[in-house]
């Protein structure tokens, strides 16, 4: 990314530029405002980084509205990756980009991030030609509580779980299959099939009295 400053300075002594360089770095200037509303996010690796970000507190949030809030922020930066890329890729004409959406849209995953950070953005889906309401693909989403178990580590070295509720985000993309997917499933006595708890939180500490803090 060029530097705001250097252009000015650039700017600053028309009598060295002829009048072709002076459109050029005024192109540039104006490229380099624009960017600038999102330094810290430059290249596709750094939206990519965010994302991470997003993921981590949408997992590690407790309260039903919270979870919910970050999930949506997460939708909306993954959508955002197909953007960074095209761009990054110099793919700025519709008819260079079909390749790579037609590509994407195959994936039952990334069209749920899609038509969840739209839904977001805008209330509703829309097709692009005749503005009328669009019914998603992906079948559902929805806000419950799963059963999870959170990992402290005491003074001793020794492991100690707790088992817990939280909030959890469920999505049924359009080939029917469910995220988060269960891992494992056990039987128990009776014959019911039934859901392992998941590990919430990767470690933590417990003192001696029983005080605990998660990582």
């Amino acid at each position: 990314m060029h530097h705001p400053k250097r252009f000015e300075k650039a700017y600053a002594m028309p009598a060295l530029l002829n009048y072709k360089n002076q459109t050029a770095i005024l192109n540039t200037l104006e490229y380099g405002k624009s960017m600038s509303l999102t330094r810290s996010l430059s290249s596709p690796s750094a939206l990519y980084r965010k994302l991470e970000r997003e993921s981590y507190r949408a997992f590690h949030s407790v309260s039903p509205a919270h979870k919910s809030d970050h999930f949506f922020n997460f939708c909306v930066t993954a959508h955002s990756m197909r953007d960074f890329c095209l761009e990054y890729l110099g793919k700025v004409e519709d008819t260079d980009k079909k390749a790579f959406h037609d590509q994407w849209n195959k994936e039952p995953v990334l069209v749920a991030a899609g038509e969840i950070a739209n839904s977001s953005k805008h209330f509703v889906l829309r097709t692009r030609k005749t503005k009328a309401v669009k019914v998603p693909t992906t079948k559902d989403v929805r806000i419950g509580r799963a059963k999870y178990m959170n990992v402290y580590q005491r003074n001793d070295g020794q492991f100690h779980l707790e088992p817990t509720i939280r909030a959890e985000v469920r999505v049924e993309l359009s080939d029917g299959t469910v995220l988060p997917r269960r891992s494992t499933r056990k039987r128990n006595a009776s014959g019911a099939v039934y859901d392992d708890p998941r590990v919430a939180v990767g470690a933590g500490r417990v003192d001696g009295v029983g005080a605990r803090a998660e990582a």
